[in-house]
């Protein structure tokens, strides 16, 4: 995990937000509210308050797991597979 990834909600995020199905805890609706596609990892941390890193990376990998976010850059050193010849998000 490094601090400086940026993570961006994903079509069922943006969704998710703008009607408020309840599918989400309290806390897991906050921090995709915050996530922007703009803000680290570490800006994520800054705007919850008083959140461990254990805690924030286990509350990101839930919404990615959930498909309510994505991460969609990571300065860390790790080669990257070639890209796909095509994405489609699920919008």
């Amino acid at each position: 995990m490094d601090k400086s990834t940026i993570y961006s909600k994903t079509g069922k995020g943006l969704l998710e937000v703008k009607n408020r199905s309840k599918s989400l805890s309290k806390d897991l609706f906050k921090l995709l509210n915050f996530v922007d596609g703009k803000s680290a990892f570490s800006d994520l941390q800054e705007k919850l308050g008083r959140i461990s890193d254990k805690d924030l990376l286990v509350q990101l990998r839930q919404l990615s797991d959930l498909g309510f976010v994505k991460e969609v850059i990571s300065t860390s050193p790790v080669e990257l597979p070639p890209p796909t010849t095509s994405y489609v998000d699920d919008l």
